[in-house]
């Protein structure tokens, strides 16, 4: 089984797997936004040939540790009769995970897309 865990950090995101070398993808990777992570785990769970998406040249930033999605993380594990489960967790829910069957990787991104958004100000 294939395990991938999407993490937002100040700057994008952190995309960690494991799962077969073969692959051909490191084990961490970064992206600046959510539709190059669910690309970087389209690669992962379905390691099809594609091109990779522009890149920017990423700058450094400091950045206030008031982010609501600072620590926020996604973990998307393929489920062998098909689809995918991911699993939000971070610092500002309940201790508890919440789980998501997703039936294709476009409903991972929408998942995804949810996550990582941020709440609307009061």
């Amino acid at each position: 089984m294939t395990q991938a865990t999407v993490r937002y950090i100040t700057n994008g995101y952190t995309v960690n797997w494991s799962g077969s070398q073969a692959v051909g993808l490191p084990a961490s990777l970064y992206a600046a936004s959510i539709p190059e992570a669910v690309y970087w785990l389209g690669r992962i769970f379905d390691p099809v040939s594609q091109s990779p998406p522009a890149r920017r040249e990423a700058e450094a930033q400091i950045v206030e540790n008031n982010d609501p999605l600072l620590g926020m993380e996604a973990y998307v594990l393929d489920i062998a009769s098909g689809g995918f489960l991911v699993r939000q967790q971070g610092p500002t829910l309940t201790p508890r995970p919440i789980e998501t069957y997703c039936a294709n990787i476009d409903a991972v991104s929408a998942m995804l897309t949810q996550i990582f958004t941020p709440p609307a100000e009061a």
